[in-house]
């Protein structure tokens, strides 16, 4: 269902022994966008992380390109990086905050 209306592709990761395989599903860019927008309501865990990619988004679509742009993006990919971190306690997310251009 979520192939069919937002595209991607879908894929079957095999791993070795004892871990089971596992399908994925990987969407891209202004698709990628279009889906975390009609899923935002609904995101508990994950929101900190789905209103940075779509922060990151906008910029893209409104092709900014400044040193600030590159900045920020950098700056995105760290943050990100910190709020995938398996283990970050909920509160350690209070305090980032998600900029726009």
């Amino acid at each position: 269902m979520l192939k069919m209306q937002f595209g991607g592709h879908i894929s079957l990761v095999e791993r070795h022994k004892p871990n089971k395989p596992f399908w994925t599903w990987v969407v891209c860019s202004r698709k990628a966008a279009s889906f975390l927008k009609l899923f935002l309501p609904y995101l508990q865990i994950k929101r900190p992380q789905a209103e940075l990619a779509l922060a990151f988004q906008e910029r893209k679509i409104k092709g900014h390109t400044s040193h600030k742009s590159i900045i920020l993006d950098q700056a995105d990919k760290i943050l990100m990086t910190q709020l995938n971190r398996k283990g970050l306690k909920k509160e350690e997310t209070h305090g980032f905050v998600i900029r726009n251009l």
